[in-house]
């Protein structure tokens, strides 16, 4: 673990001039759709320019939205193949996982606004949780980690707590963790230990933030939530980090939201107050 200083220090070897020409050149070689989807997901024009060169105030940012809503609907209409192809292009070396979080084959918990009630939404229905997985996208996978696009999973898996805004920045990132886990594999299992070492902290970078238990509940994999289990019962009086693990149950597996509740009844955690907030909010 890192302090924020030289993290911010270490993060400069990372950041490539040139990435971004490079980025641009990856979508200009795309199809014209998926062009002006990518374009548009990078908060632009489809010719690649910033909505401000030709419209101004309100204009711009009313066709800038329109625009990015066209590209999420054009993201849930074409192929796997082609939709893969999009993300590569922003993202090299996540193409694959990101593809899988915009368009996963089960039912995951989404929220919209500021009320915290977790709802799940069937695979054929995608379209009304289109606003937050545009907004998921743009506003956290975008434009807080754009400096750093040919990156692969576990580097975001490890400097998720420092290339964010605040504490809470790399708490969506969670669920792109728990896609690359689910796929499995050396990457999958790369990240686990990247997110379980970061928990014990002992990872050289990695620090316990809501990413990580966000990942460990929401992936398919059992030795994820047991690692949650044991964290929550030797929390004792940290108050702070049972919060933590507490506020990402609702939107968690199913399976691991009933493990959990088991933990809590067995083990009479409600005598802590982050049980109660938490049970009130859900």
């Amino acid at each position: 673990m890192l302090d924020g200083k030289t993290a911010s220090e270490r993060l400069k070897q990372f950041t490539d001039d040139n990435a971004e020409k490079r980025r641009a050149e990856r979508i200009r070689a795309l199809p014209e759709t998926l062009r002006d989807a990518a374009f548009a997901l990078l908060s632009r024009k489809p010719d690649g320019a910033a909505w401000g060169d030709e419209f101004q105030g309100e204009e711009a940012s009313k066709r800038r939205i329109e625009a990015e809503e066209a590209a999420g609907k054009t993201l849930d209409a074409i192929t796997p193949a082609e939709r893969t192809a999009v993300f590569a292009a922003l993202y090299p070396k996540l193409g694959e996982i990101l593809a899988d979080w915009w368009m996963p084959t089960h039912p995951v918990p989404y929220q919209v606004g500021y009320q915290r009630k977790a709802f799940r939404v069937s695979p054929d229905h995608r379209e009304i949780v289109l606003p937050v997985r545009l907004s998921d996208f743009i506003n956290i996978f975008l434009r807080y980690a754009i400096p750093y696009p040919e990156q692969d999973i576990a580097f975001y898996a490890a400097w998720a707590p420092y290339i964010g805004y605040s504490y809470t920045s790399a708490d969506p990132l969670g669920r792109l963790f728990a896609v690359a886990m689910d796929r499995g594999g050396p990457e999958g299992d790369e990240v686990f230990q990247i997110l379980t070492d970061s928990a014990r902290g002992q990872h050289e970078i990695g620090a316990m933030g809501r990413h990580v238990t966000r990942a460990l509940l929401s992936a398919s994999r059992p030795d994820g939530w047991e690692f949650c289990e044991k964290l929550l019962l030797a929390a004792q009086r940290e108050e702070g980090l049972r919060q933590v693990i507490l506020e990402t149950i609702d939107e968690a597996h199913p399976e691991a939201f009933r493990r959990m509740l088991r933990l809590i009844i067995e083990h009479d955690l409600t005598r802590f107050s982050a049980t109660i907030r938490a049970l009130d909010t859900w």
